[in-house]
Order: C-alpha cells, then sequence, then structure tokens
C-alpha cells in the first residue's frame, strides 16, 4: 500500500472521529481513484452512510461489498434498514428474513422488521418480533421503546408503561419516552403520576404542537392551569390549524369560567370542520351556556349532541344537569338513569344538584337498579 493511500486513510479516520463526515467521504473517493478495490475504504464509506442516515448511500455502497462478502450480516441488516426507511418493504423483509436465518439472536432484526408491521398496521406480527428481540437482548432500551409504543397506539396504555418504565430505568435520560410514559398515565387518570414525569423532562427541543397539547391536559388535569394555558397557547402558535388544540383551550376557559373565550375556540373548532370533535364541542357549549344560565341555547346545544349520540353517557348527564339546574324533578331523573345505564359515574354530579336530588327516595331507586349496592352519605 503506497504512502499516499496511507495518509489518506488516516486522515479520513481523523476525520470521521471528529464528525467531519463530508471531507473524510473526498479523501475516501480520492483513494479509491487511487486503489478502486480497497475494502477498507467502502467499508468506512458505508459506516459514514449509516452514521448520517444517507439511504441512498447506504443501498449503493452495501450493493458493491456484498458481491464480495454475502453473508456479512451488518451489510445485509443496514441494507434492508435503509430500505425499510424508504418504503420498499418487501425487499426489506427479504433481506430481514435473511439476517434472521443466518443468527436468529440478531435481535435488532426483529427489532426493525417488527417496526416495518406496526407503521403497515399489522400489529400482531409486530408483537411477536418485538417479544423476539426482547427475549435475545435485556439491556438495549429501544426494543422496549418499540413495543411500548404499540402497546400505546392500541391504547393498551398498562402494559406501554411497563415497557416504557423498564426502557428509562436502562436510559434515564431519554425524554421523549419520558414524555410517552407521562401521557400513558394520563390516559389512566394517574394525574398526580403524570405531573411527576413531566417534571423531570429537561429537553422540549423535539417537542412538536401535539407534544404541547398532551402536557397541557396534564397540567389542566393536575388544575395547574396557567401552565396548561400556556401550553395550549404554545401547541396552537406551532399549528394553528389543528382544531384538537382550541377544543383543550375552550375546555380550558370553560372550567376556569371564561366563557367568552370558551366560545370563541369552541366556534373556531367548528370552523375547522373536524367532524371527530363535533359532539363534543356541542356538548361542550351546552355546558357554556348552562353555567351561563342561558337554558334555551344549552338545550338546543345538547340536542345537537344528541342527533349525533343519542346513546353517550355525556350527552345524556348534559341533559341531566340542565334540567336539574331548571327544576325540572322528572326530565332530571329520566336522563339521569339513562346516563347511568350508559356507563356515567353518578358519584361525579355537580355539588349543587347532588345536594338538591340525591337525598331523595328517586335517585335511591334509580342506584339500586344500576348497581348491587350503593354509597350515600359522601355524595350528598
Amino acid at each position: 500500500m503506497s504512502e499516499r493511500i496511507l495518509t489518506l486513510m488516516s486522515e479520513s479516520l481523523r476525520l470521521i472521529l471528529v464528525d467531519r463526515f463530508h471531507e473524510a467521504i473526498i479523501k475516501l473517493n480520492h483513494l479509491l481513484v487511487l486503489d478502486p478495490e480497497n475494502i477498507l475504504a467502502k467499508t468506512l464509506l458505508f459506516k459514514i452512510a449509516v452514521l448520517t442516515a444517507n439511504n441512498e448511500n447506504v443501498l449503493s455502497i452495501t450493493e458493491e461489498l456484498l458481491e464480495t462478502d454475502p453473508n456479512n450480516i451488518d451489510y445485509l441488516f443496514q441494507r434492508a434498514n435503509s430500505l425499510g426507511n424508504m418504503d420498499q418493504f418487501d425487499s426489506a423483509f427479504e433481506l430481514f428474513n435473511k439476517v434472521i436465518d443466518l443468527d436468529p439472536t440478531f435481535y435488532l432484526a426483529y427489532a426493525c422488521r417488527g417496526k416495518i408491521y406496526r407503521e403497515n398496521k399489522k400489529y400482531d406480527l409486530a408483537m411477536q418480533d418485538f417479544d423476539l428481540a426482547i427475549e435475545n437482548t435485556k439491556d438495549n432500551p429501544s426494543v422496549f421503546d418499540e413495543r411500548a409504543l404499540t402497546f400505546f397506539e392500541l391504547k393498551n396504555y398498562e402494559k406501554a408503561i411497563l415497557d416504557f418504565t423498564e426502557s428509562l430505568r436502562i436510559n434515564k435520560g431519554n425524554d421523549i419516552i419520558r414524555y410517552f410514559l407521562a401521557i400513558s398515565l394520563s390516559k389512566l387518570g394517574r394525574n398526580k403520576q403524570a405531573l411527576s414525569e413531566v417534571k423531570k423532562i429537561k429537553d422540549t427541543t423535539l417537542f412538536i404542537a401535539y407534544c404541547y397539547l398532551e402536557r397541557g391536559i396534564i397540567y389542566q388535569n393536575n388544575k395547574l392551569f396557567d401552565k396548561a394555558l400556556n401550553d395550549f397557547n404554545t401547541a396552537i402558535e406551532m399549528d394553528d390549524s389543528d382544531a384538537r388544540f382550541y377544543y383543550y383551550r375552550a375546555m380550558h376557559h370553560l372550567t376556569i369560567r371564561e366563557y367568552k373565550k370558551a366560545l370563541a375556540d369552541f366556534e373556531r373548532v367548528l370552523q375547522l370542520e373536524c367532524e371527530s370533535l363535533k359532539l363534543d364541542v356541542f356538548i361542550g357549549l351546552a355546558h357554556v351556556y348552562r353555567q351561563m344560565k342561558q337554558f334555551d341555547k344549552a338545550i338546543d346545544f345538547a340536542n345537537q349532541a344528541f342527533a349525533l349520540d343519542a346513546n353517550k353517557k355525556e350527552v345524556l348527564v348534559t341533559f341531566a344537569k340542565i334540567y336539574g339546574e331548571l327544576g325540572e324533578k322528572e326530565k332530571f331523573f329520566e336522563h339521569l338513569e339513562q346516563a347511568v345505564r350508559a356507563g356515567y359515574d353518578w358519584k361525579t354530579m355537580d355539588k349543587p344538584i347532588r345536594k338538591k336530588y340525591f337525598p331523595t327516595n328517586e335517585f335511591k331507586e334509580i342506584v339500586k337498579m344500576h348497581y348491587d349496592q350503593y354509597y350515600y352519605d359522601d355524595v350528598t
């Protein structure tokens, strides 16, 4: 090997060690002009392509490297991973399968194949691969991350929490995973634990608008209203076209009795024509007008919600609260019973209404009808 080639190789290695990849590539390509078959130079170019996540370069370089070393697991795996990143799933699966045939304990192949299955909504196959990946490694947090994110997508928050927690046991500094752990806890109503995890997050530079929304919800659930509002405002500043951000800010305003601001945000949700939120907006508007004592408007929006879903417990209890405040006892109990039948927890009824109606025999009969036993003293 000539002195010039040795010099270029040495300089390339030095540049790679300090992440000056572009300059290293120039020197390695120069080296290959002098020595076209230099495997070490090609291998270093391969490593740079992997480190810089340059999928096209990975494919180009591995195609050449595999001609001389067709069963090299690293080349095959990284090629499969790049094909998956470029949505060439069939080709990626073929190579992942080959890697696993060559080494059935190669956990990263299972994990990456499982990730593709998850992205294509093939959750059963994804879970099988993540389970196999975890069987073959106990100390790589990313494998637990992938399975946890799959549980999260499936709304299986209990199992997601277990895997997020295990991942953070291995790598406590992953703030994005801690963020997902906090959301999972929040989804299960474990608000204090969710807040505890949120407080541990130090780096929000990767937060997108949705992250601020979810953190805002956690603050809201813990009655930290100023912090909640700041996060809802930040989410809207980052993306003013997402109706969810306005909806949750509207609910915040409703909670703190800023009714005009709540009405403005609910109106903005309707302007954005988000069909999935229309029912919740009508319920929210009914409650705004109920609390403003404008009962005709409250009933009108409750009827609009009822037209969309006549069996939703939140709709039925909205009617009950309106009629309860109006003093229409018969309609109150009629809708309360329907709400309880639909799954409403009567113990969460507004305190003034509880005091007014729950000591009555009518209420006791409703509870007896739908529960094996009922509690009375703690709600009146």
